[in-house]
């Protein structure tokens, strides 16, 4: 079954592609509250839609939004992720990984005199396991401690996102009450031999819960791995 890759802005969104938008994330996620969807939808810039090819009905978005901040003295741009859900039938489908993959490279191309990062906030597996599909280093990794200038730079950016709720101690979101979680049908177990699922468990312990972890990487095309340069066709 195909799937159809599109990207709008928010502001061109129909109403019945928001129901839709809505319906996919209240199917997959607990305490999914329209007034709340609403909300981080008006805030993002674009939104990555993957379309059945057949019916053109929407199986699956990522809306993101690009942040440009002042950290350390330097003007950095910040590639925020939204909400983002896939339905079920299309999991393992890399057509989500090569629409992100398209707007990253657009906006390097746009802004070759600022460095830009990927601010992933992750409440499960599936989602912290995007990190290592696309770079070479990223951070949290088990593979290495987070530098000190990535440590600083996650801190400050969850007090700037999530002045209430951001653990400096742990790097994490954490949920309240109220927030929003994958339901247990969509979340994924940690394979004991897949030492990044492991570690994603590790040291986000409370993601069935809703809690975040903050992740950072760098944009660029060096920290590409070899896999999305082939598959974006990057020579």
């Amino acid at each position: 079954m195909g799937i159809i890759r599109q990207r709008i802005d928010v502001s061109e969104l129909t109403a019945i592609q928001k129901d839709r938008m809505f319906f996919l994330m209240n199917n997959h996620y607990g305490n999914t509250l329209r007034i709340a969807f609403e909300h981080d939808l008006r805030e993002k810039d674009w939104v990555l839609m993957l379309l059945n090819e057949e019916t053109l009905e929407m199986v699956g978005f990522s809306s993101q939004m690009l942040i440009k901040t002042i950290f350390n003295g330097k003007e950095i741009g910040v590639l925020f992720s939204g909400d983002t859900i896939i339905d079920k039938e299309h999991w393992g489908s890399m057509a989500l990984s090569i629409s992100f993959g398209e707007l990253m490279i657009d906006l390097i191309d746009a802004n070759k005199d600022m460095e830009i990062y990927w601010m992933l906030v992750s409440k499960g597996i599936r989602t912290y396991k995007y990190l290592q599909i696309f770079f070479m280093e990223y951070y949290p990794n088990y593979k290495i401690d987070t530098p000190k200038e990535i440590s600083e730079m996650i801190d400050y950016l969850g007090f700037l996102r999530y002045p209430d709720s951001y653990d400096k101690s742990k790097g994490i979101v954490k949920a309240a009450q109220e927030s929003q979680f994958l339901k247990e049908d969509y979340q994924a177990d940690a394979k004991p031999k897949k030492q990044h699922e492991v570690f994603f468990t590790q040291i986000n312990p409370g993601y069935l819960n809703g809690d975040e972890l903050i992740c950072i990487a760098k944009l660029s095309l060096d920290n590409l791995n070899p896999f999305m340069r082939r598959v974006l066709k990057i020579s």
